[in-house]
């Protein structure tokens, strides 16, 4: 079965509808808020103008309908024509619900009509990203902007030859849930976040990648290589991810009952939460320093063994403060 015959939601029919009443006073700004949640009040007009009449003429196809894609297009769903399309029919009857047009079709049905995009975000995991795109360039027209949501870039990573991989731009928000499926979109995942976006894409590309990003919220953009973005995650999202995931494990082979731990072992563990079917092929991808970020982590943990052992309060305290500084950074540039 395919979609509907009116495929794209009509933004235009939308925002008439909401004209055809009167805004109060707080509603109205609230409005302006979720269309331009970044923006200086100076600055809104010229992004509502400009930037949103750029949006209003882009027909966006997501594909994976996960934190990630369910994510963006909650924040999309007014200001932007979108398709979406899942292979989960539970994602796709709850995006459904929440007012996104979704393809229903099982097969390839959702390929025709995804292929009427502009503009196409592949939000799946990463093992998927590699037949979905392969699937989406032999039907979408040259000029369509393909960009991919995962947390690696390189192109042995996703799989794809050179000639695909040329069609297919990275742009990672540095943002998420530890919890998967639509259950876990929030429209305001990305208010303020930061996006990194492979660095060889032209100043076309570029122009139109921010355009989409910012109207989903992110509020900056680190362009780089694939290569030295990966290096990265292995330090500020693969070695977080397992060192909470082995601390779980700890307090769980321990018998420690869940019941019995505060908010720090809470927050600590948040992200053992995570679904090994997402992360496992990120970790087996992952770069070589995803394993040195993990002997680091290790010979930190040695240190403070040693130090509580022989009850060397220098060294714990050395250790300590040079956490307390980084974590203080990281609080303000939040």
């Amino acid at each position: 079965m395919h979609c509907p015959t009116t495929r794209y939601n009509d933004v235009s029919d939308r925002r008439a509808n909401r004209a055809r009443r009167p805004l109060g006073r707080l509603e109205h700004l609230e409005h302006l808020e979720h269309l331009a949640p970044a923006l200086t009040s100076a600055a809104r007009p010229v992004y509502l103008s400009a930037d949103m009449s750029a949006l209003a003429r882009e027909r966006i196809g997501i594909v994976g309908l996960g934190a990630i894609g369910g994510s963006l297009a909650l924040a999309w769903r007014d200001q932007a024509s979108i398709l979406a399309w899942s292979r989960d029919p539970d994602d796709r009857d709850a995006a459904g619900a929440a007012g996104i047009p979704v393809c229903q079709g099982e097969g390839a049905s959702w390929l025709d009509d995804i292929a009427g995009s502009t503009a196409v975000v592949i939000a799946v995991p990463l093992g998927q990203v590699a037949p979905v795109a392969r699937e989406l360039q032999a039907r979408l027209p040259d000029e369509c902007l393909v960009l991919h949501s995962s947390g690696l870039q390189r192109r042995e990573a996703i799989g794809l030859t050179e000639r695909e991989f040329q069609r297919l731009l990275g742009t990672h928000p540095l943002a998420g849930s530890e919890r998967s499926g639509f259950k876990a979109a929030d429209r305001a995942m990305f208010q303020g976040a930061t996006v990194r976006a492979e660095a060889r894409a032209t100043p076309a590309q570029r122009e139109r990648i921010e355009l989409l990003w910012r109207a989903a919220g992110a509020g900056r953009f680190v362009w780089g290589e694939a290569g030295e973005h990966d290096v990265l995650m292995s330090w500020v999202s693969h070695l977080p991810q397992l060192t909470a995931t082995a601390l779980a494990a700890v307090l769980a082979q321990r018998g420690v009952d869940p019941s019995d731990a505060g908010p720090g072992a809470r927050g600590t563990t948040r992200l053992a939460a995570s679904d090994p079917q997402v992360w496992v092929p990120v970790l087996r991808r992952s770069p070589r320093e995803t394993a040195e970020a993990l002997r680091h982590m290790t010979t930190a943990l040695d240190a403070l063994r040693h130090a509580l052992e022989s009850h060397d309060g220098a060294t714990l305290t050395q250790l300590w403060e040079q956490a307390r500084a980084w974590r203080a950074g990281a609080e303000d540039t939040a």
